[in-house]
């Protein structure tokens, strides 16, 4: 038996990224093993400097103790062009603060946030592990509604200050500067009180008390009296039906922020239509009609499209309405621009990157792309092979590709 392995090289495919603090910044990227056909999808957060390597160490250490479905896991630790990184669970969902910027939540759907960041708080305390920084953007939801807590608060040994939200830090840390249970219970107590005045729901005398209770200055009277009194969880009651309707308003809002990055990426790779900057209002809107024909035709369009630039207005739209108006439609129907989108999610053996109308979206899996229905052109490259092929969306259910896809 070897005392020391020596692993095989392996490449981090770098798919988006998904969030920049003051010290680091956060992709979503592709572990990849070309070479055995292996991958990975996970979150690389890549601290901005080497000098936090004390922090890095800290963090790294504080993660690896934990075992909760309430905490974001850690898969391991790397040195990425000499800044120190922590290796993370990628998780495919919305934060409590995207939340909150969609619209308002229900009472009982506070209640399910609340309960499931106690219990969280409840095994961090098992591990003897502190948050330190609870607040809605550190709280993040899964598609299922399942919460995860994210970047823990930390103190670094070198630099004598704790990284945390003001607005939820309880007192005794600006003296202390030591995050415990019960200052992560202050910061719950912060953060409900949060919850039901921005959804502007009326506080009642039992919000009063838990708030008080969660937020005395005594820090030890917050676990005591919580504990203590009876049935306290159970105040926070929410059935099934409220998960459900929870789970609704973190999958549309997951749709909202995937369609945002749609339009951005089509945007910025709009080389459809060059021409001098006195058709640039003449471009926009066609590419607001969109292209709704399948692929073939769409070329013979744009073909037309760029010859009739230099043409009126006018023109080009009775062009447009003449020769390429739907087949079954009357001939006295109005047109209808109004654009319906569906899902599409693509699960493959092996890593892949994918363009879809010369736009990219990612490396597989991508899990629910937003896209209008009907045809589209898709380009793939790996480490294997690289190919192209059409594929229709339909309006009535999402559209899966697997890997028999890219075989045919």
């Amino acid at each position: 038996m070897p005392k020391k392995f020596q692993p095989q090289s392996f490449s981090y495919n770098v798919c988006a990224k998904i969030g920049e603090g003051l010290h680091s910044e956060v992709y979503k990227v592709v572990k990849a093993d070309e070479s055995h056909n292996l991958s990975q999808v996970m979150a690389l957060k890549i601290l901005k400097s080497k000098v936090l390597a004390d922090i890095w160490k800290r963090e790294f250490e504080s993660l690896s103790k934990i075992f909760s479905n309430y905490c974001v896991r850690i898969l391991g630790w790397e040195w990425i062009l000499g800044r120190p990184a922590l290796v993370l669970e990628y998780i495919e969902g919305v934060s409590l603060q995207n939340l909150l910027d969609q619209g308002s939540l229900s009472i009982l759907e506070i209640n399910c946030i609340c309960t499931q960041l106690y219990w969280g708080l409840s095994d961090l305390q098992k591990f003897g592990v502190a948050h330190g920084d609870i607040n809605p953007r550190n709280i993040l939801f899964t598609l299922q509604g399942s919460l995860k807590l994210i970047d823990f608060g930390v103190q670094g040994e070198s630099l004598e200050v704790l990284y945390t939200s003001p607005k939820f830090c309880a007192p005794e840390l600006f003296y202390e500067k030591q995050p415990c249970y019960e200052s992560d219970l202050y910061s719950l107590g912060i953060l409900r009180q949060l919850l039901l005045q921005s959804s502007g729901i009326e506080l009642k005398k039992q919000d009063l008390e838990f708030f008080n209770i969660l937020t005395s200055a005594n820090p030890k009277e917050r676990s005591s009296a919580f504990l203590e009194k009876k049935n306290a969880l159970q105040e926070w009651f929410y059935s099934d039906e409220e998960v459900k309707s929870l789970c609704k308003k973190i999958a549309y809002s997951f749709l909202q922020s995937q369609k945002h990055q749609e339009k951005t990426k089509k945007i910025e790779n709009f080389h459809l239509f060059p021409g001098a900057d006195k058709n640039e209002r003449l471009r926009k809107i066609i590419f607001k009609l969109n292209l709704w024909l399948p692929k073939s035709l769409q070329i013979i369009k744009v073909s037309l499209l760029q010859s009739l630039l230099k043409s009126s207005l006018y023109l080009f739209f009775i062009a447009n309405f003449l020769m390429f108006m739907p087949y079954s439609s009357p001939i006295n129907k109005p047109l209808k621009f109004a654009q319906a989108y569906s899902s599409l999610s693509i699960f493959t053996d092996s890593w892949k990157k994918v363009f879809i109308d010369e736009v990219f979206v990612g490396y597989t899996p991508v899990i629910s792309l937003s896209l209008r229905v009907g045809w589209h052109h898709m380009q793939w490259v790996s480490g294997q092979d690289k190919g192209q092929a059409t594929f229709f969306v339909p309006s009535k259910a999402p559209l899966i590709l697997q890997s028999s896809f890219f075989k045919r």
